[in-house]
């Protein structure tokens, strides 16, 4: 088949998924800008002024860690993303942009 497309000239798009969501988020800054609303509503399951509010509930109860790559909030958006879709640990890592671990 690749030996047709070359002899006849036939050039395949690169495919893309433009509902993918970008990787290695910046959760803090998403939360500051009112844009991402609709995003926290639909991938979370609630809207900035909820996840802003449980993180700053929560925070106090999980100690830092030194090693981690990413921070706090983007730790609980990960939490809600995976309790609101029905994909599994890798989909969702992927989606987030973290380690599954």
């Amino acid at each position: 088949m690749a030996a047709f497309s070359a002899a006849v000239g036939v050039v395949r798009k690169k495919a893309t998924n433009r509902f993918h969501v970008p990787v290695n988020l910046d959760v803090r800054r998403m939360m500051k800008d009112p844009a991402w609303n609709e995003w926290f509503k639909l991938n979370l399951c609630c809207s900035q002024r909820t996840f802003e509010l449980l993180c700053k509930l929560l925070e106090p109860h999980f100690p830092p860690i030194a090693y981690l790559r990413y921070n706090f909030e983007t730790g609980v958006a990960c939490t809600l993303f995976h309790l609101a879709s029905s994909d599994g640990y890798h989909e969702t890592a992927a989606a987030m942009g973290v380690s599954k671990a």
